[in-house]
């Protein structure tokens, strides 16, 4: 990156600031007047590769230019950022000359191959990283859109169903935009009001999208991104179809003749790459190649039930016997008009669990007070049996009367695990094992030695308005829980300085109150980026502390994909393949295979993007065990998320205390797994 090895860091402020009290508006207007001047904002500062001139509205005070320090986080971080700016304009540029259909940093042409109301787009999805040496690695995914040759409107009246996405039908500062679509709304187009008082319909009309006396469809609602649920016009969107909706339409993946080996791969991502390099800074002439390392496998993890037995899947503990008890004292609580399952509760009795068969009421006053009587008696988790729900659903209940009964139950202390009768063998036995772990049972534990004896996952997540931050659940070496502390509330993914180090500090005192010692080494594993700022009392405490310790961030959402030289697809990277970017940078693949959301498709994984930003422990025993805590879940039959344990169940949560509230789940014990 020849022309960005400066960094020019100013002070920027409004002469007209945002409204304190909204934390997130304040970031979003802060964001804004960053573009506007050609920099980003980021920890509080406004960052560029060269001078700024202020505008209207905005005051820029220069603090100091340096050279970049891309060993350093922070400033790999923000000339990534900056990079990511850079590829933005160069793909608006690139779809305007050319012609494409142009999302984010996704670019799409028409492919001859159509369907019955159905096209084919393809194109690449790309990103920008810069690499702890200042190498500017540019991620390139070849993507394909599906996407109906009819307005929403059309496609709903011709019988099909409604889709989970949909786009505009007109371009928004030059791009589409896709929605994931709600649901449909009974009301009329004209009276539905929107800011500023104006109709739906009056608002498309005064922008030129719907000329007068054209058919505005109906109301449908939409969201992105997590946001709020709005209003929009089914004349005025397209359909986005996904594989498992193409296929349910009568279309087979293998139709569509997507395969792609990897030598076509090579071949269009260096296309795209060769177009793009100019605008980030290569040197004329300069051509990009595909990154080729050699990697390696790592080892498999070793699983053992009750005794040592070694086990291959969870499930297989609900026969050996478990690795270790929890509270033997559990509930069975029948829906109105459900019968006990009798070898459900009879593998649970084989265990050691003493069972207590109640009916669950129908009122919420009763459930509560069950609830607090059975939490009072000591039960420390209870079994609830449903009649046959639907399948395709994924659901128990319908989604408000799920929360509600959870939340009677958390507030008692009493965690719950639904089953539905009829369920499959495997569904059954995540249920029995769901129901164990909330009980504080650990079903299976890692065989091995691991450097850290310590392994600690934080994460912050919430719904775009508040944030649950410092989340933190830890295991062992072995992987047995530790437990759990509460996150949090706060306004963004930052987490507080203070709240990490006393949830850290806390995880260590249950870690000493268990083993009688500190721990020789703690591993800290962080989804997303790590801001050294949310990370300095947690430092200083440490030091204090004399605890050795190392910091890795764990990355989910990227381009990077791999694969063997000597494979043809993206399909035979195996479970444990570890491929060095930088001297501490890795690409993982923890799953073999990624199935898409019905279970009807098998899509190629996605590895995962780990650094090693902190610490001088061994990376390679360090990365053996973070992909041993990825290769099992205590509460699964036999399938495992792709994060590491501690960092997976620090997300779930982080993602329950913003749907019950550290209130609501103030009564549960540190040792329940209730969120699984």
């Amino acid at each position: 990156m020849p022309d960005e090895r400066t960094l020019f860091i100013y002070a920027l402020s409004l002469d007209s600031p945002p409204n304190r009290e909204d934390p997130q508006e304040v970031y979003r207007v802060l964001n804004r007047a960053a573009r506007a001047v050609g920099g980003v904002y980021f920890g509080g500062r406004l960052y560029a590769f060269n001078a700024l001139s202020a505008t209207e509205g905005v005051t820029l005070t220069f603090l100091e230019s340096r050279p970049l320090r891309p060993e350093e986080p922070l400033d790999r971080e923000v000339a990534t950022r900056l990079l990511r700016r850079k590829l933005e304009e160069a793909l608006r540029l690139l779809a305007g000359k050319r012609g494409l259909l142009l999302e984010g940093k996704q670019v799409y042409r028409p492919a001859p191959r159509t369907f019955q109301d159905v096209r084919l787009y393809q194109g690449a999805s790309l990103d920008v990283q810069v690499s702890r040496k200042g190498q500017v690695l540019l991620a390139v995914d070849l993507v394909t859109r599906i996407q109906a040759n009819l307005s929403l409107e059309a496609w709903l009246r011709r019988g099909y169903p409604l889709p989970g996405k949909a786009a505009n039908r007109y371009p928004s500062q030059g791009q589409v935009l896709t929605w994931t679509l709600k649901g449909l709304s009974e009301e009329p187009p004209e009276a539905v009001l929107i800011q500023g008082g104006q109709t739906l319909l009056d608002y498309h009309r005064s922008r030129g999208h719907l000329a007068p006396g054209d058919d505005p469809g109906r109301v449908v609602l939409v969201s992105r991104k997590g946001g709020p649920v709005l209003p929009h016009l089914s004349a005025l969107l397209v359909p986005i179809l996904t594989l498992e909706e193409l296929a349910q339409l009568g279309v087979p993946p293998e139709a569509l003749g997507q395969t792609r080996h990897l030598e076509e791969r090579f071949t269009k991502g260096q296309e795209w790459a060769r177009i793009l390099a100019p605008h980030l800074g290569a040197e004329p002439g300069h051509s990009p190649e595909p990154l080729r390392v050699e990697a390696q496998v790592l080892p498999p993890a070793r699983l053992v039930a009750a005794e040592g037995r070694k086990v291959n899947k969870p499930m297989e503990a609900l026969t050996l016997g478990v690795y270790r008890r929890g509270s033997p004292r559990l509930a069975c609580l029948l829906w109105p008009g459900e019968a006990p399952p009798e070898k459900a509760l009879a593998r649970l009795q084989a265990l050691g669990a003493k069972l207590a068969v109640r009916p669950l009421p129908e009122g919420d006053g009763d459930r509560r007070a069950l609830f607090r009587a059975l939490a009072s008696e000591g039960i420390a988790a209870a079994l609830v049996v449903l009649p046959p729900g639907d399948a395709r659903l994924g659901r128990f209940l319908e989604k408000d009367d799920y929360y509600r009964l959870k939340d009677l139950a958390h507030r008692a202390g009493l965690p719950l695990q639904l089953l539905r009768r009829g369920e499959d063998p495997y569904r059954v036995a995540n249920a029995l094992l769901g129901l164990l772990v909330k009980a504080g049972w650990q079903p299976v534990a890692l065989e091995g030695d691991y450097p850290a004896d310590l392994v600690i996952g934080l994460d912050s997540s919430g719904d775009g308005r508040v944030h649950y931050g410092a989340a933190s659940f830890a295991v062992l070496a072995d992987g047995t829980p530790l437990g759990w502390v509460l996150p949090q509330a706060q306004p963004g993914e930052s987490m507080d300085r203070a709240w990490l180090w006393r949830a850290v500090e806390e995880t260590v005192a249950i870690f000493s109150d268990k083993t009688g010692r500190l721990p020789k080494r703690i591993l800290l594993l962080r989804d997303g980026l790590a801001r050294e700022e949310e990370f300095a009392d947690l430092w200083e405490g440490l030091a204090k502390m004399h605890l050795a310790h190392d910091l890795f961030t764990v990355r989910k959402r990227h381009l990077w994909r791999m694969a063997p030289g000597e494979a043809k697809d993206l399909m035979t990277s195996l479970s444990g393949t570890v491929l060095q970017v930088d001297r501490r940078t890795w690409l993982m693949v923890t799953a073999d295979r990624v199935w898409g959301k019905r279970r009807d498709f098998r899509v190629s994984p996605r590895p995962l993007l780990l650094v090693h930003e902190r610490g001088d422990g061994p990376s390679q025993a360090l990365l053996r065990q973070i992909f041993h805590l990825s290769q099992f879940h205590p509460a699964s039959a036999s399938l495992y998320p792709r994060l590491p344990v501690p960092l997976h169940f620090a997300h779930k949560l982080a993602k329950s205390a913003g749907r019950w509230g550290a209130m609501g789940l103030a009564r549960l014990p540190a040792d329940s797994l209730f969120f699984v």
